[in-house]
Parts: C-alpha cells; structure tokens; sequence
C-alpha cells in the first residue's frame, strides 16, 4: 500500500481538504465524453453525425462541448436528457463499489465533482449547496456519515445532475453557467483560496 503522508492525514482530520472528483473517477463504467456524443448522435441525421464525428475526433473540450450543443439543438433538450441519462444509467456499479467505499470514508470537508452520471450522490449548485460546503455543520472526522456504507462527506455536483435534469454539458451550459451566475465563481474562488 502507498505511505500516505501524515501532513496530509493531519489536514484530513482538521478539515481542511476538499476532494476534487472528475471523469476518471468513474471511468470504469461510464463512457467518456465522446464516446456519449458519439452514442447520442446515432439516432440524428447523417449530417449531424459526421459532425460530431468530426468534433470527437478533434478530442478538445471546445469541440466536444460543441459537438454537445449540436445535438441538443437538433434532438431537443428534453430528448437529448432522456437519452443521456438512458446512456448513464446503463451500468454495472460493481467495479465502482471499492472505490467509492474508499472515497466515502476519507472524511474530507467536503467533495466536489462535474460528474453529472448518478454513481455519486450529492447536491446541484445553489446558494444552499454553497452554504453546506463552504460552512459545514459540526466537521468532525470521526463522525458516522464517513463509517461503513454512509454517505460521507457533503459532495457538491459542480456541472448538475442528470436524474434531476440540471446538467452542464454543451457550449451555452458553459456559458450559462460561468458567465450568468455570479454565485457559482464566487464558490470556486472561495473554495480555491481557502481549501
């Protein structure tokens, strides 16, 4: 087993650190971003296809969250949710079991994600959800929400959740997201200045 520095444990205990959890968490049973894409654009046009066929094989972000905004556009949002969270919700969470066991007992602060798939729990961004990160109630690391099955530590869904239809996937969700609420980047500079 890896030597955890007893630094870092000691910052753990004092609450002090915030896990950071992004696509590769789930990488063993959710599929990446293009391989969605790709999925969701099977049920449009040739035309649509080949573009974001295109756009995956370009592989940047800016090209991927376009390829998103295409689809959106052309399936709906309504349909374009549907399918998505029929593509997420479509796994075994066996291979996930450990790994998730291991990340709800780390007693961290708190846990923020943009995995928007149902394989981690937690809240959608908003002034409550702020609140509950930035100002936990009573941190203490031996407390049972870190024990056995519990939940553990507060998680906040960064990019929404897809079960509850709130999710930041294409070019104008980034958009909307950083550049009309104001709320969100305050969050983000505070977690980052004080975490």
């Amino acid at each position: 087993m890896t030597h955890v520095p007893t630094s870092l444990i000691t910052e753990i205990h004092a609450g002090n650190c915030v896990a950071f959890v992004g696509a590769g968490f789930s990488a063993t049973v959710i599929p990446p971003w293009g391989k969605l894409l790709s999925e969701l654009a099977r049920s449009s046009t040739t035309d649509i296809q080949n573009h974001v066929t295109s756009q995956v094989r370009k592989g940047s972000a800016h090209a991927l969250d376009e390829a998103a905004q295409v689809l959106q556009d052309h399936l709906g949002e309504d349909a374009f949710l549907d399918m998505l969270a029929s593509l997420l919700t479509k796994h075994d969470e066996r291979p996930m079991s450990q790994r998730l066991a291991w990340l709800r007992g780390i007693p961290f602060r708190s846990i923020l994600t943009t995995n928007f798939d149902p394989l981690l729990a937690g809240s959608t961004p908003g002034p409550d959800a702020y609140r509950r990160v930035l100002r936990p109630a009573a941190y203490r690391w031996w407390d049972p929400r870190y024990w056995g099955d519990a939940q553990g530590a507060v998680t906040l869904k960064l990019h929404g959740d897809v079960e509850k239809r709130e999710i930041v996937l294409t070019r104008r969700d980034y958009r909307r997201q950083l550049y009309s609420d104001p709320a969100y980047i305050t969050f983000l500079r505070t977690m980052i200045a004080t975490t």
